[in-house]
């Protein structure tokens, strides 16, 4: 009977696994680089602009159905191609750049969370979710402020390729994520659960041979 016990803890413990409630959190402190904005007043309407960034190369704001900044308004999440860019954030309160990595590898697909200090992203075929601890400094110039960030893992997808930003549901218990497609087989919409990271596929649209409405003798479909 004992056996049977230590059996059904071992095979508990992969099901924690899998759905990411057994994973286990890690700290790491993110690179703070200078300030780089710039502040000027329009001619025209005497508006007050600041432009984030002046790195010659492009920067991108996340698109308009993800959050771009943290729910504190602490930080203003952008993406850059600049080398060593990324998924980077602006803090408000000091213009000091943060580049959000992890030790694993860069992350995307990002949108910050709706109630708290964190993103969700996307590394490999992992969803996480990173929280930040900041620090600001008082004199940037001479010391930078101190971003510490802790890596939370959600959940890995059983899908050879996840396609789109992360979307969160309205009341924050559901993140939404598009995957195949591209190659990659059908495509699709999978939802997955904050709290513990049950996955749910929604929606696929695939393809019907049989159905003669398009020129290569095939249609999309819709199963929802």
């Amino acid at each position: 009977m004992d056996g049977w016990r230590v059996v059904a803890a071992w095979l508990a413990s992969l099901v924690a696994l899998a759905d990411g409630t057994g994973a286990q959190d890690r700290e790491y402190d993110l690179r703070v680089l200078p300030a780089e904005h710039q502040h000027m007043t329009d001619p025209q309407t005497g508006a007050e602009l600041t432009f984030l960034t002046t790195d010659p190369a492009p920067d991108a704001n996340l698109y308009f159905h993800e959050r771009s900044w943290l729910a504190d308004e602490s930080m203003v999440i952008f993406t850059s191609q600049r080398q060593g860019g990324g998924l980077m954030g602006y803090l408000t309160g000091t213009g000091e750049l943060v580049q959000i990595t992890t030790p694993s590898g860069g992350v995307g697909q990002a949108t910050a969370s709706l109630d708290r200090r964190s993103v969700f992203a996307v590394r490999g075929k992992d969803v996480l979710e990173i929280s930040f601890r900041i620090e600001l400094s008082a004199d940037p110039q001479t010391a930078p402020s101190k971003v510490r960030a802790t890596e939370h893992h959600i959940a890995t997808p059983p899908f050879a390729s996840l396609n789109s930003s992360l979307n969160q549901s309205c009341d924050g218990q559901w993140l939404s994520l598009g995957f195949g497609g591209y190659g990659a087989g059908d495509a699709g919409i999978l939802i997955i659960r904050v709290a513990d990271g049950a996955t749910r596929e929604v929606c696929r649209a695939g393809i019907h041979p049989a159905s003669p409405a398009t020129s290569s003798g095939a249609v999309p479909i819709r199963t929802c």
